[in-house]
């Protein structure tokens, strides 16, 4: 149940500590972040009202709109180690108080130990299929049912902060 912090230039602590963590052990930066609705509105607080109001860049295109949007929303943060953007998205299955950070480009030295194409691939033994049960009353009873296997060739490109209170 511990809270996020502020780094106090509009970033996250513990988040900076992930990124730092990748790159010092994996020489890898995530490029998305995937979380729950309510560590997005945390971690919106966290890096508007910590000190960082300077440092937040507003993006507005030339269309000539004449509109004014209320709210700020955080949707990348900087790896300051990389000084990449890490795009901040919402997943729906995402469980409150997680982040996952997702990392699908791999330095090129772990490609020989992997030895695959994909990060994550999908095995499938038998496909989506239905099956009827033999009648023992008068309803008809049936099941659904699939057999596969996710595949994942290299288990460091994923990172997970738990118990976001």
């Amino acid at each position: 149940g511990t809270t996020l912090t502020a780094d106090g230039a509009g970033g996250c602590n513990e988040v900076n500590d992930a990124f730092a963590s990748f790159w010092d052990n994996y020489r890898l930066s995530p490029e998305k972040i995937y979380v729950s609705a309510s560590v997005l509105l945390k971690l919106n607080k966290i890096v508007i009202a910590n000190g960082g109001a300077p440092l937040i860049r507003y993006a507005m295109d030339a269309s000539g709109n004449n509109t004014i949007s209320g709210g700020v929303v955080v949707t990348s943060l900087l790896n300051q180690v990389t000084n990449t953007t890490v795009q901040v998205e919402v997943h729906p299955d995402m469980p409150a108080g997680m982040m996952l950070f997702y990392s699908s480009k791999l330095p090129a030295q772990f490609y020989k130990y992997t030895n695959a194409g994909n990060l994550l691939q999908l095995k499938v033994r038998k496909e989506y299929y239905q099956t009827e049960w033999p009648l023992r009353t008068r309803k008809y009873e049936y099941g659904v049912y699939v057999d596969e296997l996710l595949q994942n060739f290299f288990t460091p490109a994923f990172g997970l902060i738990t118990n976001i209170a």
